[in-house]
């Protein structure tokens, strides 16, 4: 409610920034000695995915979407980035999933950079892909079990957005 109210920049950063907390409370929860030196920056990367997803999604309603467009290229590149915090054995892993991560987000940037660009299927994309993001994050931490909740949290996403609106 309040996002709708405020300047672009602002919502921006309050809607990145509560989505890249809960990685901060939830590994001080689950935790005794979380790895924050992977969390922290991962929490970067997903506050900063998160805001990009709102400044795009601001402009669903309008015929076009000028150059902010351009920001769809980053959402891939900022979820790989977070297997530069990853050790050389879990990277191994992440493969599989950062190609499929990157492959779907990938798909949401094309619907934004086309001629006639499709930015509400690209903003429900981004949000559902929200949980593939999670899934390539929990495989670099080597958390399986945790990534398949992640995997069954992005299909479960995409079919409830076929009944109930994203955005």
């Amino acid at each position: 409610f309040l996002n709708k109210r405020l300047p672009g920049v602002v919502a921006a950063a309050m809607m990145g920034l509560c989505r890249g907390m809960v990685y901060l409370f939830a590994a001080g929860a689950l935790s005794d000695s979380p790895a924050w030196a992977v969390v922290g920056p991962l929490a970067v990367l997903l506050t900063a995915y998160t805001a990009i997803i709102t400044v795009i999604a601001r402009r669903e309603t309008g015929l076009s979407i000028d150059a902010r467009k351009w920001l769809a290229l980053l959402m891939p590149l900022l979820a790989l980035a977070g297997g530069v915090f990853a050790q050389p054995e879990e990277l191994r892993h992440a493969l599989l999933m950062g190609v499929l991560m990157t492959a779907w987000l990938g798909y949401a940037a094309w619907q934004v950079l086309r001629p006639g660009p499709r930015i509400i299927p690209a903003v429900l994309a981004w949000l559902a892909g929200m949980s593939l993001v999670d899934a390539y994050f929990l495989t670099l931490m080597d958390r399986p079990l945790e990534v398949a909740i992640a995997i069954g949290c992005f299909l479960l996403t995409r079919m409830l957005h076929r009944k109930v609106a994203g955005t």
